[in-house]
């Protein structure tokens, strides 16, 4: 999963994994998380609660949101990594959020 964090995003591998991420993190101004899962489905979490709910008007991911997601992120401003979009066609939706949280997680 990536957890976006006003720009500042968060990978984990399963929802437990998250929870323990964010543990420390001070989500109290925030309304709602966005999150992408594996298969490109979007999730909000509402902090107060520390609920994950599927993020119904939202739907899927494609592939180039997810990629610039990342490329406008404060994790790869700060890092000065960029994901090349010209890799849409040759890669799958799950690889490239695989990729995108390996990166995060450097």
């Amino acid at each position: 999963m990536i957890c976006d964090l006003n720009g500042y995003l968060v990978a984990a591998e399963s929802p437990t994994a998250l929870q323990r991420c964010l543990a420390g993190v001070d989500l109290t101004t925030e309304r709602k998380v966005r999150l992408v899962d594996g298969t490109g489905e979007s999730w909000m979490l509402l902090p107060e609660k520390m609920i994950m709910a599927p993020a119904f008007p939202m739907g899927k991911w494609r592939k180039i949101e997810i990629i610039r997601l990342f490329n406008e992120s404060r994790n790869a401003k700060e890092s000065g990594r960029r994901y090349p979009e010209r890799v849409i066609a040759n890669r799958r939706l799950d690889t490239i959020i695989r990729d995108i949280a390996g990166l995060i997680s450097e």
